[in-house]
């Protein structure tokens, strides 16, 4: 019994310290709402290069995510890792404070901000996987999506209130990382890998780890994480311009101010914590197709933005991309942990987050000339253009998807692997 409640403690802790970790991993738009304002302070900069400041980051944070992987395996407890990241967390995030008048030291201290979080994100995923199984752990990632959609409510509204005081002011929000770093030191456990392997096996009657057939041969690039990480890649590649132009979309439309563009992102929030709480049904009725269901939410959401020039349709598009948006991401990242065995979650799951972020670097390349060339051509201001593309690509992305990935995921489920383990026994 010691044993047992032993292992629920860690449990409970670990998991509720991913949950903060979810929180976090909006650190790279903390600073969204201030973009048209932080324009308006550097004029010599193009609008790209204003974008950069949150699209830049993802290089960065995709070598971190892939590194953190690898370091867990065999280098580093997630407790050690995790505590590294939020002090680069933090020293990112409030850098351009003592660099406000030099754009590239700013840029500098972006790039720190995006390692920190590219170490700390696979960490959350690999969390849950490690302490929840089958329909458990993916209504926990759904959930976990929800818990940083809850808090990006606050961070967009908040963020907006505080870019109408200054462009300075927003990048204050990372101070929020100080609470997370002293809970996370108090709370999170520190076993090593082989130690966390052994409790685990001393409890194992109580605390059942789902492992599929692909699961229990320990890593290997098959066709299922594949076709997952070229997933996170597409959806996020046309995705990512919400974050780079809501802003300016508001403004330029004639909807609105960065105030406006705070409310407009809450909405995509609460789209968020309404896909955290409806995707295990979603996911009982769609199965591994809820991807590309996800995705094509994405693509009706833009598509409303794009036709529509009020504040309201701006506010239903961003909930209806919000639901699709944290579909796709809870779900992909489920499917990364039915893959691979447990000691490789954080690696699968950081190679996840780094095709991710591969796409958010190169969203404001590929995409701003396609807008650009759209609304020189006719009459769709180029911000509504970019939104009319991204609908368009999102929505094929999506029905594509929905055929692709049932296919390479005929194998039975780990739940049903869990349930013929429990038969048997």
């Amino acid at each position: 019994m010691g044993t047992e409640a032993n292992v629920k403690n860690i449990q409970k802790r670990a998991i509720f310290i991913a949950f903060l970790f979810y929180f976090l991993q909006q650190g790279k738009i903390f600073i969204q709402a201030s973009l048209s304002k932080i324009a308006q302070a550097f004029p010599d900069q193009s609008i790209t290069s204003i974008q950069t400041l949150i699209s830049g980051t993802a290089i960065p944070l995709l070598i971190g995510a892939v590194l953190a992987g690898i370091i867990t395996v065999k280098v580093m407890t997630k407790k050690q890792l995790s505590i590294i990241a939020m002090i680069l967390i933090l020293v990112g995030g409030m850098g351009p404070l003592a660099f406000s008048d030099n754009f590239s030291m700013i840029m500098v201290a972006r790039l720190v901000l995006g390692f920190g979080l590219g170490l700390l994100s696979p960490l959350k995923s690999a969390i849950v996987g490690e302490y929840a199984s089958g329909v458990t752990r993916n209504r926990i990632m759904g959930l976990g999506e929800s818990t940083v959609t809850v808090a990006g409510i606050l961070i967009n509204l908040v963020g907006g209130y505080l870019a109408m005081i200054s462009w300075k002011a927003s990048f204050y929000l990372y101070l929020s990382v100080v609470p997370v770093f002293i809970l996370a030191l108090i709370l999170l456990p520190n076993k090593k890998p082989a130690e966390m392997d052994k409790l685990l096996e001393s409890g194992k009657e109580k605390v059942t780890k789902v492992e599929t057939s692909e699961a229990s041969t320990g890593f290997k690039l098959n066709a299922k994480l594949i076709a997952v990480f070229a997933f996170g890649f597409l959806f996020m590649l046309f995705f990512n311009i919400y974050g780079l132009n809501l802003a300016m979309y508001i403004v330029n439309q004639g909807i609105g101010q960065p105030m406006q563009a705070g409310v407009a992102g809450s909405a995509l929030s609460v789209g968020g914590i309404i896909a955290g709480v409806a995707l295990g049904f979603v996911y009982k009725k769609f199965r591994h197709a809820t991807l590309g269901i996800g995705c094509i939410a994405i693509g009706i959401g833009f598509g409303i933005m794009a036709f529509n020039n009020t504040l309201t349709m701006a506010i239903v598009g961003s909930m209806i991309a919000g639901f699709g948006l944290n579909t796709c991401v809870a779900q992909g990242t489920f499917l990364c942990t039915v893959s691979s065995s447990e000691k490789y979650y954080a690696l699968t799951a950081g190679i996840y987050v780094a095709s991710i972020h591969i796409a958010q670097f190169l969203t404001p390349y590929v995409l701003n000339p396609i807008a650009v060339n759209i609304a020189e051509n006719g009459s769709m201001n180029r911000f509504a253009a970019i939104f009319m593309v991204s609908s368009i690509a999102t929505t094929v992305i999506g029905v594509a998807y929905i055929f692709i990935i049932n296919a390479v995921f005929k194998e039975k489920s780990a739940e049903t692997v869990l349930q013929k383990n429990v038969t048997e026994a």
